[in-house]
């Protein structure tokens, strides 16, 4: 049978993909420079030359050209040529004022903790000890970010973009018959528990998460009735006995790097998981 009418996508060389892959980091450091330097936000307002945009931003003309020139490469700008620049639809998410702006996962993903915390990933391997502990001699991230009060306000923007990117689709996608509560493990500001409970208003939701951020949560939260309990969760955190033995949907987040399982908060609770009565459900 001949494929002439239907034509198989070329697959880059090994070598091309391997190449690829040990540059990436160029990428997202000139995509994080960027956003630090609110270039996204200085051309949301229209095509500008990159002394324009060097002005705006204080920074060097003839460097913030070659910024955008590799801006344009990685698809976050177009070159309009003589020496003018666009924003991208993926330039325009970086914007702050963006209905899907991703810029505060970008900030967080490109600070110094996180870029620090990834060059020591040799002794990660070879130690078995997290980046922090090697780094700052502290068992986690959380622990870096309650000591560092910009970290911690940069980790928590960005859980909070992450989850009003996810919510609504969480809400409508899934199948939340027959449970009666849910718990929001490290649901960061409570934007993606809101979101479901909107949709399903008979579910009692749980927003399970440290003391400081919970106490963010219950001030922006437009009905309080929503949060009906919150626990800090760390190392000797437990979810109530009376939520864990219901039939419970645990929400979690790769995001949040946790390493407790829903079943294993269910034991920490004193409930014993039932795979018939408890869930799990995990998002961005």
């Amino acid at each position: 049978m001949s494929n002439q009418g239907n034509p198989q996508p070329q697959l880059a060389p090994p070598t091309a993909i391997a190449a690829r892959l040990v540059m990436a980091y160029m990428a997202s450091q000139a995509v994080n420079v960027a956003t630090k330097l609110g270039v996204a936000d200085v051309l949301g307002k229209g095509a500008l030359t990159s002394s324009d945009v060097a002005r705006a931003t204080q920074t060097r003309p003839d460097r913030m050209h070659r910024l955008l020139r590799a801006l344009a490469a990685f698809d976050v700008v177009k070159d309009l040529g003589s020496g003018r620049f666009e924003l991208t639809p993926v330039g325009d998410c970086l914007r702050a004022d963006s209905p899907m702006s991703v810029r505060s996962l970008v900030l967080l993903l490109g600070s110094e903790s996180y870029y620090d915390a990834m060059g020591s990933l040799d002794e990660c391997v070879k130690t078995g000890q997290n980046a922090y502990q090697i780094l700052y001699g502290l068992d986690s991230s959380f622990a870096y970010y309650e000591k560092h009060a910009e970290a911690g306000r940069i980790f928590d923007d960005a859980m909070s973009a992450n989850s009003t990117l996810v919510g609504a689709t969480a809400a409508k996608a899934y199948d939340f018959s027959g449970i009666s509560h849910i718990v929001d493990v490290g649901g960061g500001q409570g934007k993606v528990l809101a979101s479901i409970l909107k949709v399903h208003p008979s579910i009692r939701g749980v927003l399970f998460d440290l003391p400081r951020v919970v106490e963010g949560a219950r001030r922006s939260w437009p009905r309080k009735g929503w949060l009906t309990a919150a626990r800090p969760w760390a190392a000797t955190c437990s979810i109530p006995c009376r939520v864990a033995a219901t039939p419970t949907c645990f929400r979690t987040s790769s995001m949040t790097g946790m390493t407790r399982t829903p079943p294993g908060f269910c034991r920490a609770a004193g409930a014993p998981w039932r795979p018939r009565q408890n869930c799990s459900l995990s998002t961005g």
